[in-house]
């Protein structure tokens, strides 16, 4: 029987804490550089994301999140325990999680309980908005920012950037002109990001970044790997990205996509089917909303040609004037095995999840 001074139980109890803690160190450690050096034999020099991480800590009972300022935070599950890693690899211990950094529903729910328009809190990649045209400052407000449930048919969960993140600059050149549905649609990662200067049928400018507080990415390499997170579809051995432009009659295919992430541009059947309060964006200027495209083109009975897209007054329109730039309101297909935890924080007074 144990009587007396306890010291030698605490320090059994403090020997045996430090070490599960240096155990989790270890396993974030192993995580971070394999991340890494995924990145660097892949040619990418973007930092590590907690998307990267989460691919990492599979079966690790551990969760990572983004931290602001250049920081990503992993939790483990079964102790609570917190750290902090920073982009230069450097990990520290950041205490045990607290009841006001858990939702108040733990419930995982399927993708039966979204509703179109809802918010996805932590689909780890972000974005600054970009201008919606070369002409007058139409650039969304600041509230239209980061990933709303665009449709969730037969089971597949896309999103729909909030605001815009890209525009591109299009030409009327003949039947070039379907250049413009492919490139944003089946394509999508052929294009290049040609700011300063203007290109036909290609990406302009972006506002992607690294993280929330990360740099700017400025080439589709870099951004292609934005989207290889652990949330996003990609097209598998076998698997062609398609498109039927409707409108045009028309289908697209491209076979040359292996491992890309499934990500284009919102397209006119989508826009036709979503309300108002998702489809519209209030610009700078408050008297008109932000133009984006949309990913169709049709010709009419005298062979002019029209690209359909979002004007400047909220509707959905087609555009015959030739030099066009503007936004591009980017949709990403999720994986089909993520569960939806409801947040208690909610954006712009609507409800809000978090993958899991």
């Amino acid at each position: 029987m144990l009587s007396g001074d306890n010291s030698i139980l605490q320090k059994a109890t403090t020997a045996k804490t430090e070490t599960e803690k240096g155990q989790e160190k270890e396993i974030v450690a192993l995580a971070y550089n394999s991340a890494l050096s995924k990145k660097v034999n892949s040619g990418y020099s973007t930092p590590v994301t907690a998307s990267d991480l989460n691919t990492e800590l599979t079966n690790q009972k551990a969760t990572a999140t983004e931290n602001g300022s250049s920081t990503i935070k992993i939790t483990f599950t079964e102790s609570k325990r917190q750290y902090t890693i920073k982009v230069d690899g450097t990990i520290e211990y950041a205490g045990i999680e607290s009841n006001n950094d858990q939702d108040d529903d733990s419930t995982e729910y399927d993708y039966t309980s979204l509703s179109v328009g809802d918010y996805i809190s932590n689909y780890p990649v972000y974005y600054d908005n970009v201008n919606a045209t070369s002409g007058i400052d139409l650039t969304p407000q600041e509230k239209y920012n980061g990933w709303r449930v665009l449709s969730t048919n037969n089971g597949i969960v896309k999103l729909i950037s909030a605001g815009i993140p890209l525009n591109f600059t299009s030409r009327i050149t003949g039947s070039n002109v379907y250049n413009y549905s492919k490139n944003l649609t089946i394509n999508f990662f052929d294009n290049e990001i040609t700011y300063p200067q203007q290109s036909d049928y290609q990406f302009y400018q972006s506002g992607f970044k690294t993280g929330i507080n990360g740099t700017a990415v400025s080439n589709i390499t870099a951004l292609k790997e934005l989207f290889n997170n652990s949330y996003t579809q990609k097209y598998q051995d076998g698997e062609s990205a398609t498109y039927t432009d409707t409108v045009a009659n028309k289908n697209y295919s491209n076979s040359n996509v292996i491992n890309y992430p499934k990500v284009q541009s919102l397209t006119l059947e989508e826009a036709r089917e979503i309300p108002d309060s998702l489809l519209k964006i209030d610009s700078n200027d408050n008297s008109l909303y932000a133009p984006f495209w949309l990913a169709s083109v049709w010709e009419d009975d005298e062979g002019e040609y029209y690209l359909s897209c979002i004007v400047e007054s909220g509707i959905i329109s087609a555009v015959g004037t030739a030099g066009y730039c503007q936004g591009v309101r980017v949709v990403v297909t999720l994986k089909s095995d993520l569960k939806f935890i409801e947040s208690k924080d909610k954006i712009n007074d609507t409800t809000t999840w978090k993958l899991k």
